[in-house]
């Protein structure tokens, strides 16, 4: 699940300075549920993703 990638949200938005990024690399399996919860915080610039070689979205990537 999302549980640690909750708290590094939460920890990473508080220490990131504004442009900074937070990379998270997870399973593909989750890609859609992590992008709705950074989505919904609505406090990141922008969420997107970076794909691995199988075309799976593999790191998100949320810019403050």
């Amino acid at each position: 699940g999302l549980e640690v990638i909750e708290r590094l949200e939460q920890q990473a938005f508080d220490r990131l300075h504004p442009g900074g990024s937070l990379f998270v690399e997870l399973s593909p399996m989750i890609a859609d549920e992590a992008e709705k919860w950074f989505s919904s915080k609505n406090r990141w610039a922008s969420v997107s993703f970076v794909k691995d070689l199988a075309k799976h979205r593999r790191v998100l990537v949320a810019k403050k």
